[in-house]
Formats: C-alpha cells, sequence, structure tokens
C-alpha cells in the first residue's frame, strides 16, 4: 500500500468511526449542547462539510455541498439553536459528508510526492502534505466532541 492510499483510506475511515458514532443519534440529538457554549453536532457537522470543500482546491478537486448546509458551521452561526435553521437531517449531513470524503480521497490518491510539497496557503498547514493529514485529524477532534454528546445524552459508551 502506498502513503497516499494510507492517507486516503484513512480520511475515509474517519467518517466511519464518526457515522458510527452519531447512528443513534436522533435529528433532535443534534442540536444538544454538552455544556454551555460547546458546538452542537449539526453545527459540527456543517462544519465539517463546509471545510471538507474549503480544503479541496488545494489537493486538486472542487466539491460542491448542498444548499441547505453550504455556509453552516461557521463562528458566526455557533450560538444557533434554532432547529429550522439547521434543517438538515443527519442523514442529509452524514450523506453528504461521507460523499464529500469520498470524494476528496479520490483526490488525495491521485497526488504526487510534488504535489504534497507544494503550498498549501493555509496558516499553520504549510504544505499540501500536512493539509492532507489534516482530512484524518480534524474529524477526530470532533468525534472526541461527539462524544462528549453522547455522554450528555447517556448514551452507551463506544470507544
Amino acid at each position: 500500500m502506498s502513503y497516499l492510499e494510507l492517507l486516503a483510506s484513512s480520511a475515509e475511515g474517519s467518517v466511519g468511526m464518526m457515522s458510527q458514532t452519531l447512528a443513534d443519534f436522533s435529528d433532535e440529538d443534534l442540536l444538544v449542547r454538552p455544556c454551555a457554549g460547546a458546538n452542537h453536532a449539526a453545527w459540527q457537522l456543517s462544519h465539517l462539510c463546509n471545510a471538507e470543500a474549503h480544503f479541496a482546491p488545494k489537493i486538486g478537486t472542487a466539491l460542491v455541498v448542498p444548499a441547505k448546509i453550504v455556509g453552516k458551521g461557521s463562528k458566526q452561526d455557533a450560538a444557533n439553536d434554532d432547529p429550522a435553521y439547521w434543517s438538515a437531517s443527519k442523514s442529509e449531513l452524514l450523506e453528504t459528508l461521507t460523499s464529500l470524503r469520498k470524494q476528496s480521497a479520490d483526490a488525495i490518491r491521485k497526488l504526487t510526492p510534488d504535489d504534497l510539497a507544494k503550498p498549501s496557503d493555509f496558516g499553520m498547514f504549510p504544505t499540501v502534505a500536512h493539509l492532507v493529514v489534516l482530512y484524518t485529524g480534524h474529524i477526530q477532534m470532533h468525534l472526541g466532541q461527539f462524544q462528549v454528546i453522547r455522554r450528555k445524552l447517556a448514551k452507551p459508551i463506544m470507544f
């Protein structure tokens, strides 16, 4: 297995682990905050979808986020708890993120070592290689936050 295949596979696998973590969440559960100031899962999933599209051009692909989700999950709407605003269902959010991540992983598989060495223009991620590693790490960070929401909802401990 090449290291690019490993990175792409790891990026895809992180979405699978997240889907398992959220499998027993209802759409209403997505709006539960584990504590004041923490983001609910609807915000986080929307944020992940939009971040995926934001980073994609640097790995050679363009992704389209559905209108129901595009632009959501920003600092500006972090305090918003209005269910009408967060109208995308859990299945819509997970299907969107899974599709976007599949497209990103396919683009990662097509990168070359020279591509990985190119600058990324994303601050703390100086090269495309650093950005590719972020693909797995970003979801893993949110997985930890979803686990805290699971505790608040008294759902079984998974991992």
